[in-house]
């Protein structure tokens, strides 16, 4: 089982009318890294427990119906009084999305508690701002070294429009890479906050040179049409991206971070001893399976994962 620590929120895909005198619509949609996570590691059979703070209104009711019926199991302690976040995606002049986040002490924020997770559990993922900023940062960490036998996951899934304190970013970020195992990150995550001319090849180096034990043991940077690389400090690998007609990159991330955790339990390298010991060549499959995951998610609209069958299937032609 992957227990999945992150947000959990409704995205409003607005639409303000025209000059024609279309009334104003929205519509809600389940969104958050830690859910589109949780949601894609469940559609490729992995036992998944998500522990991300969701509120008691009819917004958070509505986010977990939608994990429950995609078959997440969901913490006992989540039913949280604070309200749901919600995200407006509208569209700018050039029809490139632009995103409002409204909402303060959100339930999204609530840190996950000090239990443990369930005797079952392999692999904990943590993702996104919950993790980064000072009580869900200091409950994470908590939980990481309580449970130092799992195999852990960290996605920093960078949203300055959210909160724009750089350094908070980077703060978190410096101490969750030196607790997890596994580093999935974006260029344009690392772009955000270290510059456009970060060089990811010298940050991943420079990670894993001062990785104490095993933490990080592998940094892997997704970089949309490019594909992805890992990278240990044993060598790296790369995955090329399939050309696909790109409808929307939402989720797309989220999706490739499912599909690869998924296949190490798949392969057996769901521990940081088996990941450590397996050759670069071993992960090439997962690697590869992960990044045609994102680019699947890109050929349709919103975050909407591949799953199992779509998954073997490959590429639409």
């Amino acid at each position: 089982m992957v227990v999945v620590y992150g947000e959990a929120l409704v995205d409003l895909l607005v639409d303000l009318g025209s000059d024609s005198g279309a009334p104003p619509a929205a519509m809600p949609v389940p969104g958050g890294c830690g859910l589109n996570l949780a949601i894609g590691l469940a559609r490729l059979h992995c036992p998944t427990r998500f522990i991300g703070g969701l509120s008691r209104d009819a917004f958070g009711q509505f986010l977990a119906r939608r994990m429950a019926a995609e078959g997440v199991v969901l913490s006992a302690r989540i039913a949280s009084a604070r309200p749901t976040r919600l995200v407006t995606v509208t569209r700018g002049p050039a029809g490139e999305p632009e995103y409002g986040f409204y909402g303060v002490e959100t339930a999204d924020l609530a840190p996950p508690g000090p239990q443990e997770p369930d005797s079952g559990a392999c692999i904990l993922a943590f993702c996104s701002y919950p993790s980064l900023f000072p009580s869900g940062l200091a409950a994470c960490l908590a939980r990481a070294q309580a449970n130092s036998q799992l195999l852990t996951s960290f996605d920093p899934n960078i949203r300055l429009t959210l909160n724009p304190d750089t350094a908070g970013w980077r703060q978190g970020c410096e101490a969750m890479t030196g607790a997890c195992h596994i580093v999935k990150a974006s260029m344009a995550d690392l772009q955000a906050l270290w510059g456009e001319d970060c060089d990811a090849q010298s940050w991943a180096g420079h990670l894993l040179a001062a990785a104490a034990q095993q933490r990080p043991l592998m940094i892997i940077l997704t970089d949309g049409a490019r594909g992805a690389r890992l990278f240990t400090a044993r060598g790296m690998i790369e995955a090329p991206a399939p050309k696909v007609d790109v409808v929307d990159t939402v989720g797309a991330g989220d999706a490739f971070h499912a599909a690869f955790l998924a296949g190490l339990t798949m392969r057996g390298l769901d521990a940081a001893d088996a990941l450590a010991g397996c050759a670069l060549q071993d992960l090439q499959p997962v690697l590869a399976r992960a990044v045609r995951a994102g680019s699947l998610t890109c050929t349709r609209p919103g975050a909407d994962p591949p799953d199992m069958a779509e998954l073997d299937a490959g590429m639409p032609s």
